[in-house]
């Protein structure tokens, strides 16, 4: 149901692993799967960098010090064939010395690390995934691991639990952080897959899967 889905279909793809979750977005946008993705964590960064906003030079060299020059130009590439159906955080939550500071977009560049989603993006998202049918997540919208900038990522899981909406998430964070918060039993499929997830999210051919398709016929 993540790759046929009830409409509208809402994919939520954050985290760090930038080059999973493009494969993903060129999936399921590609195929029409998906009617738009909400982005956060690096992938949401990498695409303000696509899109040409300074987000300050220590978040900027994060970036580039995974190696994601590539990703960004795939991030690109992917705004400018399907533009405003890739959302992008209206706000960030920043470490100032330990402690979390929300700073509008017209804030960046900030010389302090993006750690997390702000409320106004939190309030959108939620919002988004409130009127979908479908909702489909791969990753934390910030360092979840920290209490302090926990919050985005528990909060889309908590709009995610109250959803009419068939709901997936994917990935061992997303999965950490959705048992962490208290509400991965009120999520409609949790995978505990990890790469073969993020594999079958991005339309690849599972070899298993392929082997009892071909025994069944």
């Amino acid at each position: 149901r993540a790759l046929s889905p009830e409409r509208p279909c809402v994919y939520v793809l954050g985290g760090a692993k930038v080059d999973d979750s493009l494969k993903i977005i060129e999936n399921v946008l590609g195929r029409k799967i998906a009617d738009e993705v909400l982005t956060g964590g690096l992938v949401g960064q990498t695409f303000w960098v696509a899109a040409g906003r300074d987000i300050g030079e220590p978040n900027l060299n994060l970036l580039l010090e995974k190696g994601f020059d590539g990703e960004i130009e795939r991030a690109k590439k992917l705004l400018a064939m399907y533009g405003e159906r890739i959302k992008m955080p209206a706000d960030v939550v920043v470490d100032d010395n330990g402690e979390p500071k929300e700073l509008a977009i017209k804030q960046l560049p900030t010389e302090l690390l993006i750690c997390d989603v702000g409320s106004r993006t939190i309030a959108e998202y939620s919002r988004r995934i409130a009127g979908a049918k479908t909702v489909v997540a791969n990753g934390p919208l910030g360092v979840f691991e920290k209490p302090t900038f926990a919050r985005g990522t528990f909060e889309i899981l908590k709009a995610m639990a109250r959803s009419k909406a068939f709901t997936v998430i994917g990935g061992g964070h997303m999965v950490a952080a959705a048992q962490t918060a208290g509400v991965a039993d009120n999520i409609g499929h949790v995978s505990t897959g990890g790469g073969a997830c993020i594999s079958f999210l991005s339309g690849d051919k599972l070899p298993v899967v392929e082997m009892l398709t071909r025994a069944k016929r």
